[in-house]
């Protein structure tokens, strides 16, 4: 069975988890998304769930767990153990036929701006659940390495306002709780995201998805080492978009390929950005990466690169 990044799995003890990265074996990792909770605010399968937002939930029936952050809980997931997977491409199927018609309008604009398929969107969250409520964004899913013709899009076109799709304060109450970076420090990794975007009444944030990308070598058997601290210029941004995020900074003297699960640097960054890196080295399939994972790796942007 192939499960695609972001696509949803509902365990046999009923927990729902979105998966990190596109795997094709007998295994996934997958960050804790929905709990069962008899006083939750979303109905699913008719069955009342609490989202996870901040929270730390623990064990897993039959699950290994491979980060323990608050509201950041990622496993190792048997396939086994799962009843029931929710695909992100299918995900337009239980919206209004408001939202669809919306839907339909901006899929047609990026068919003839960007050249993506119709059959190449997906639709996640609580879309695909069946539980979106009124309030939520759209976690808009293309399945094509296709950023940069995107973000042309987006930031030219009138159609399209940036909106950010959360608070500040919900940035704030998250990310500090999984991170030493400073409040100044998270917020300059979102301040000039660009995927974040209001389009004719949808609040939209757009994810990207390489199905061709694959993770389960990095499942099991990487080494993670001693720790590192560097300063180094990213000259190969495009991996901050796709999982397992794999960004490449450079000095005269060397490259270094920065490794993370993290949706925190989801889009993060562009070249010529100048950024401080704290990890741990990590070797996986014969290469030599440097791991931010923990609460005190961090990923740095110390200054921005002129906009493209």
């Amino acid at each position: 069975m192939t499960l695609s990044d972001l696509d949803l799995i509902e365990l046999k003890s009923g927990e729902i988890l979105s998966v990190v990265g596109t795997f094709r074996g007998e295994e996934c990792r997958a960050r804790l998304t929905f709990v069962p909770n008899p006083a939750g605010r979303y109905i699913i399968k008719g069955r009342p769930y609490q989202k996870i937002s901040f929270e730390s939930y623990g064990a897993l029936p039959g699950c290994s767990n491979l980060l323990e952050l608050p509201g950041e809980e990622h496993y190792l997931v048997q396939y086994d153990r799962i009843r029931r997977v929710y695909r992100v491409r299918r995900g337009f199927g239980h919206l209004t036929s408001r939202e669809r018609k919306r839907c339909d309008d901006l899929r047609a604009l990026l068919a003839r701006a960007c050249g993506i398929k119709r059959s190449e969107h997906g639709l996640g969250g609580g879309s695909v659940l069946g539980a979106r409520r009124y309030d939520s964004d759209f976690d808009w899913v293309i399945y094509r390495r296709l950023w940069n013709e995107v973000r042309s899009l987006v930031t030219s076109d009138p159609s399209f306002t940036p909106q950010f799709t959360f608070s500040l304060d919900y940035i704030r109450r998250k990310y500090l709780r999984i991170t030493i970076l400073k409040w100044r420090d998270v917020f300059s990794l979102f301040e000039e995201r660009w995927k974040f975007v209001r389009f004719k009444k949808l609040s939209i944030s757009f994810n990207f998805v390489d199905p061709s990308f694959f993770a389960d070598d990095f499942l099991k058997g990487g080494k993670v080492g001693r720790g590192r601290h560097i300063t180094e210029t990213v000259i190969d941004a495009d991996g901050c978009y796709v999982v397992p995020r794999i960004i490449t900074v450079s000095s005269r003297r060397h490259e270094v390929q920065v490794f993370t699960w993290l949706w925190l640097y989801n889009g993060a960054f562009q070249n010529g950005d100048v950024v401080e890196v704290k990890g741990a080295s990590f070797e996986c399939g014969g290469k030599e990466y440097l791991l931010v994972e923990q609460y005190d790796h961090y990923i740095r942007r110390l200054s921005r690169a002129s906009s493209p």
